[in-house]
């Protein structure tokens, strides 16, 4: 039965066991300390799918058990030998008595569910929990404006995505001490990607959360999970859009810088622009006046040359007039 249509989704979409393994990983921080505050840690798993939580909890101490309505998804579980049962989340969280279990954990399965199946599920589970006991409960993050248009979608069962800030508040309302929000599975270089682009905004949000709730119990127990509870996880689309915003801030400021300084030298430019069109303006009125000057003294030259030629007449005249009397004196 393992090539059931949700069994070979999952295998396709989700990952392989030691993906889901290591990504789980997340929560150990969580209920680790349960350790510390109950002899033998219960761990009950709705939705608990091919088991890698189930296998993962055992080894720090849990006595786990899952329930699941996919016979394809359960066979996995029994192989590895795993205290799995095919039921709903609901009915199966119905058998445990009052205050009889630690944890209660359900991996994408709210999704599935619709609000007021939701909301028994979570009121089941703060029944059946002991005091300081948990809820888990993780779901596609519709933040991501992909995971909200187009890939929530991609699972046909699935029916709506659930903001983090209704399932919190569901969690708180229905009588939880405290809640924490975890944002998961984002892509790590955006930590210190120093230009957030426009698709990271869109797409690069943490694409899945969970609601981490806390039943209400001694001071001193819940001293335990305080460490837990104030780490900080994931992308939220706060965040990388107003990194975003801060990226194209700083380009408009370098931006404006080179305007400025491009300002500054545009003024410079019309400054010597300026400079050598007065230049040029008295280098034109020097060669007019100059040209003038060339005038007068080519007139001054042809009058001199006209008072040459007349002096030169008149010589001519004059030593012509003494030849001519001295020859009329020699005649006689």
């Amino acid at each position: 039965m393992k090539d059931s249509f949700y069994s070979s989704f999952e295998g396709m979409h989700r990952g392989d066991r030691e993906d889901i393994k290591n990504r789980l990983r997340v929560y150990l921080p969580f209920i680790k300390p349960f350790s510390l505050t109950s002899r033998d840690p219960v761990l009950l798993d709705l939705g608990c799918g091919r088991g890698e939580w189930l296998e993962l909890v055992t080894t720090v101490g849990f006595t786990a058990k899952g329930a699941d309505l996919d016979e394809g998804m359960l066979s996995y579980c029994t192989d590895l030998g795993l205290d799995v049962v095919q039921d709903d989340a609901i009915s199966f969280l119905k058998q445990f008595q009052d205050n009889s279990v630690d944890v209660v954990s359900s991996f994408h399965v709210v999704e599935h569910i619709g609000f007021d199946n939701v909301k028994l599920l979570i009121q089941e589970s703060l029944r059946v929990l002991k005091p300081g006991g948990m809820i888990i409960l993780e779901t596609p993050n519709p933040e991501n404006i992909v995971v909200a248009s187009s890939s929530f979608y991609l699972d046909p069962t699935h029916i709506q995505p659930i903001p983090n800030q209704l399932l919190s508040f569901l969690t708180e309302y229905i009588g939880f001490a405290r809640t924490k929000v975890l944002r998961l599975q984002e892509n790590k270089t955006l930590y210190s990607k120093e230009n957030i682009e426009l698709i990271d905004v869109i797409a690069g949000v943490s694409p899945d959360y969970s609601v981490v709730a806390q039943k209400k119990s001694d001071d001193s127990v819940l001293a335990h999970f305080d460490e837990a509870f104030n780490l900080e996880f994931g992308l939220s689309f706060n965040v990388l859009a107003n990194k975003f915003d801060s990226g194209l801030n700083n380009k408009f400021h370098k931006l404006s810088i080179e305007i400025d300084a491009l300002k500054r030298d545009l003024n410079l430019i019309s400054e010597e622009y300026s400079i050598l069109r007065k230049q040029n303006s008295e280098l034109q009125s020097q060669i007019v006046r100059q040209d003038s000057e060339v005038t007068k003294q080519n007139s001054e030259i042809a009058r001199q040359g006209s008072e040459i030629n007349e002096v030169r007449h008149l010589i001519s005249r004059s030593i012509f007039n003494r030849i001519k009397a001295k020859i009329r004196s020699i005649r006689r």
